[in-house]
């Protein structure tokens, strides 16, 4: 059959359908459908080819970074705490102090620590407690904050401020610092160590602080030694300060590492417990101008504060 000049049919040939004939007509265009529905058909594909290619480029990344952050370290390797006794001689006061902190992890970048101490200053009852919460990438560094409150017999103080550590091979860099109120006189205090590490179990320290103009400073050292080694854990500890208005300390003692496997003193203090406070604020207590001075207005930023006995 024909079609008008100028176009184009498709004759499609009869159906007998029951015995009777049936005739079929042209179908003008049937071509071009045809060609339309693979056109379409050719879309979807290369749609469905695009999607599957967006699909896989997103897996293989989410491998690739769930690969890479395993491989991170977390802020805390495990449950964790350390337990350690401070003796000696705080501004002409015999001192006897024991300290102690427990660290959890947050997750895997954050954790948590709480400190409590407890002893006495010349007959005279000293105590307090506090806590951590820190982010911490263990081959680079911490920042976090840090609440304390420390009691020199009857007189309280309480202190908030920020901490933060850099790792840099065998070499830490650490500030704390912040606000103090309570009884003790209403002031801020800073305190920066760099602890050097000329071996995994010897930690050699240095530092100064400075607390309601009072300034001081102070050297220590933190050993693992190998005949220690019989008792997991076990690390000697001393610290020497000095400041202002003749201020000076001479602390020791012995401290107990548990939990987060057997490791080196480098590793306890980089991805386990951070430093406490709590030593820092009786020795500010103790100091020319604290309460043991007859003045609750005041404290000397003894060495300790600013990671010594009562530090790492």
């Amino acid at each position: 059959m024909s079609a008008g000049k100028g176009a184009t049919a498709i004759a499609t040939p009869p159906v007998v359908l029951q015995g009777k004939l049936i005739v079929s007509l042209p179908l003008p265009g049937r071509t071009k459908m045809k060609q339309g529905g693979l056109s379409v058909s050719r879309s979807c594909r290369r749609m469905q080819l695009r999607a599957s290619a967006c699909a896989v480029a997103l897996a293989l990344g989410f491998a690739s970074w769930h690969a890479a952050r395993a491989e991170d370290k977390p802020a805390v390797s495990d449950f964790n705490g350390k337990l350690d006794y401070t003796g000696g001689n705080l501004d002409g006061y015999s001192a006897n102090v024991v300290n102690g902190s427990v660290t959890a992890p947050l997750g895997h970048s954050f954790g948590a620590q709480f400190d409590a101490s407890g002893g006495n200053v010349s007959g005279t009852l000293v105590k307090g407690y506090g806590g951590h919460l820190f982010w911490r990438d263990p081959d680079m560094g911490m920042v976090g904050v840090v609440g304390a409150r420390t009691g020199f017999g009857t007189y309280w103080g309480n202190r908030l401020g920020v901490e933060g550590e850099a790792y840099l091979g065998p070499v830490t860099l650490a500030v704390v610092g912040g606000w103090q109120n309570g009884e003790l006189k209403h002031t801020g205090w800073a305190n920066a160590d760099v602890r050097y590490y000329p071996l995994d179990n010897l930690m050699l320290e240095a530092g100064a602080g400075v607390y309601n103009v009072q300034h001081t400073g102070h050297v220590g050292f933190e050993w693992r030694p190998a005949f220690l080694d019989a008792v997991p854990g076990l690390a000697l500890f001393g610290d020497a300060g000095f400041g202002e208005r003749n201020y000076e300390h001479a602390l020791a003692g012995v401290r107990i590492y548990f939990g987060g496997g057997d490791k080196s003193l480098v590793r306890r203090h980089r991805e386990d417990d951070p430093l406490s406070l709590l030593m820092g604020g009786i020795t500010q207590s103790v100091g020319p101008s604290g309460a043991a001075s007859g003045d609750a207005a005041g404290g000397a930023a003894g060495g300790a504060g600013g990671g010594g006995p009562g530090g790492e």
